[in-house]
């Protein structure tokens, strides 16, 4: 029996939200119901949908936020937000795509696996942290953090 794999990848920020990007927050929410209405329609034909979650990855994106932000408060996201206290790798997103794409994970539908470090299981959400220590910041450094989930 052959299965075919649908990965979607969205974002902490379509369950957390992030300050400045409600837009971005939107689109990242409606891929997580996108891909559970997927898994419902497209599983009698043997298509499994599912979506990555990650959170704060080294990425040229991430980069930009901590130039904007600066390293000290960038360095205090990573300790006060992340569990694991530092960024995931690419190759850890590519593995769990992997993972899901392979034949071990043919029961596996409709599911949003969130790679993260821990970020959304408590802790002080990266969001209001820029907020709290930042309640006066622009418009473009309060939107490069929100993107950057920091």
């Amino acid at each position: 029996k052959i299965h075919r794999k649908i990965i979607n990848i969205t974002s902490i920020g379509g369950i957390c939200g992030n300050v400045g990007q409600i837009n971005y927050t939107a689109g990242k929410a409606a891929i997580i119901g996108v891909t559970k209405a997927m898994a419902k329609e497209f599983g009698q034909y043997n298509i499994n949908v599912n979506a990555v979650m990650p959170g704060i990855v080294e990425t040229p994106m991430h980069h930009r936020a901590r130039e904007m932000i600066g390293d000290e408060m960038f360095d205090h996201v990573l300790q006060n937000s992340v569990h694991v206290r530092r960024r995931g790798q690419p190759e850890e997103i590519a593995a769990t795509i992997l993972f899901l794409c392979s034949d071990e994970a043919s029961y596996i539908t409709g599911q949003v696996i969130v790679v993260d470090g821990g970020i959304i299981t408590g802790g002080i959400a990266a969001s209001r942290l820029v907020s709290a220590t930042r309640p006066r910041a622009s418009p473009s450094i309060t939107s490069v953090c929100a993107e950057a989930h920091i």
